[in-house]
């Protein structure tokens, strides 16, 4: 282990498929990963696999205090942060103490007549 974090991407053979710092561990990497490990049905019946639902896309509405209103999907949060893939097609981090507090957002509303 080099450092903290520090994560194993484990197959149910014990073998380690990738290890590093989560950060490092893309969408990319992962689908390598899991491309290059392909259970056969059987492994699959005697691990108890079942396919994943669909995982539902979770929309947001953010209204920042430089007065832009961000449309898009949640990806995730972390710490202070949190990153929306925007109705534009780009992704955008934004800080939490960008984003208006409700009191802050109901205040804007009242001076704009809403």
């Amino acid at each position: 282990m080099t450092g903290i974090p520090h994560l194993l991407v484990i197959d149910p053979e014990g073998i380690v498929r990738w290890e590093g710092h989560p950060l490092d561990l893309t969408e990319t990497k992962l689908e390598g990963i899991l491309q290059s490990w392909r259970p056969t049905k059987a492994q699959n019946a005697q691990l108890g696999a079942k396919p994943l639902p669909p995982k539902p896309k979770k929309r947001f509405s953010f209204k920042l205090k430089d007065g832009r209103l961000i449309k898009g999907e949640w990806i995730g949060s972390f710490g202070n942060r949190t990153t929306v893939f925007a109705e534009d097609g780009t992704q955008v981090d934004i800080k939490e103490s960008d984003i208006l507090s409700r009191e802050e957002l109901k205040s804007a509303n009242a001076s704009e007549g809403r």
